[in-house]
This record gives C-alpha cells, structure tokens and sequence, in this order.
C-alpha cells in the first residue's frame, strides 16, 4: 500500500512537472552566433539562446502561451506555443490565410529584416507643382498671362457692357469707411474741440 501511495506521489509530480520545450533559433550564415532572447508568455519566461540557437523552457504546464523572439536585427513571427499530453508545438501565421505548424524541438526563422527608417523622398519637380503653393502660382500666372488676351479678344461692345456691370455693381456696395464707422460706433458726431484759455 505505501508503495502504491509513492507511486501515485511520482505520478502526480511528473504530471505536475510540465514538458522542457526545446527549440533553435535559426540565422542566416551572415548573422554570426549571438545570443538572443526568446520570450515564453509575454515575457513571463525567458531564455538566452546558446552560440548555435538553441534554447530550452523546463518544465512547462499544459496550455497555450505566446513565444516569441528579440532581435534587433531581425523580424520573427509571434509564435502560439500548445502543450498538451506531453508534447509541444508551435503555430504561427505567415499571412493573414497561411498558418504552419512547427513540432518540437522548434525551427524558429526569421522573416525579414526591420527597416527602422523610412527611405528619403527623392526629388521630384512635378511634386513642387501639385503642392497648394504651385496650384496658387500656376492659377495666378494663368490669371496674369492668359486673361489679358481673352479681354483683348473680347468684342468691344461686350468689354463695354461687362464695365458697366462692374460699376454698377460698386455703386450698390455701401463705402466701407461708413460702414467700419457705423459697427464701432464712430460716425460724423460734430463735436466741438476748442482750447479755453
């Protein structure tokens, strides 16, 4: 009986004890052998990679965690870690449709480089002419070079018309010295200023 008590202790400890997941984070051959960190669990665990990649997580429960790998250099994917009956594997997304499955021991590779930089915008003369400013300069130009010629191909009794209207036209607008008079309340008071001495 005590024997069978120690057993069911050993069963429930090894139970209790998790899986060691083990895996490689592989580089390119440029890359040299660095350490590198690899996050369990958003960042609950952590392990520094060995000088070939490897890396190990001892004794990891059952469940679903997040891995990960920090690098500078280099962009991984956010891996899904499931553990279950002893086993482990990862699952990551390559695009927004493709999914891969890893096994254990882990392959991790990298995806791509970061670019933390946002490249120089070369010059480009059309740009200078699509800003506000060179729409501003290209209509006043028009205005300057072409109107001229469109007057002066006018027909004279049209020219003589369009005048006309213009006068008329400000001869209806009040003058706006009387009406600047009129809203701050200035207007033509007579008032007397004379010095007594």
């Amino acid at each position: 009986a005590l024997a069978l008590a120690l057993l069911a202790v050993l069963a429930a400890a090894a139970a209790g004890a998790g899986v060691d997941v083990q895996g490689r984070v592989v580089l390119p051959a440029t890359a040299g052998g660095r350490p590198m960190t690899v996050s369990l669990d958003g960042g609950r665990r952590a392990a520094l990679t060995r000088v070939d990649g490897s890396f190990v997580f001892s004794g990891v429960e059952d469940g679903t965690y997040s891995l990960a790998v920090l690098d500078v250099e280099y962009t991984f994917p956010l891996y899904s870690l499931m553990v279950a009956d002893g086993k482990a594997k990862a699952i990551f997304h390559t695009n927004k449709k493709q999914r891969r499955e890893l096994r254990a021991p882990l392959r991790l590779e990298p995806f791509g480089q970061p670019n933390y930089f946002e490249p120089r915008k070369q010059m480009n003369i059309l740009s200078m002419f699509m800003s506000p400013m060179g729409m501003m300069m290209a209509f006043m130009l028009f205005m300057a070079v072409v109107m001229p010629k469109m007057m002066g191909a006018m027909d004279p009794e049209e020219m003589k018309k369009m005048q006309d209207e213009m006068k008329r036209s400000q001869a209806d607008q009040p003058d706006p010295q009387q009406l600047l008079g009129k809203l701050f309340g200035g207007g033509g008071g007579g008032g007397n200023d004379s010095d007594s001495d």
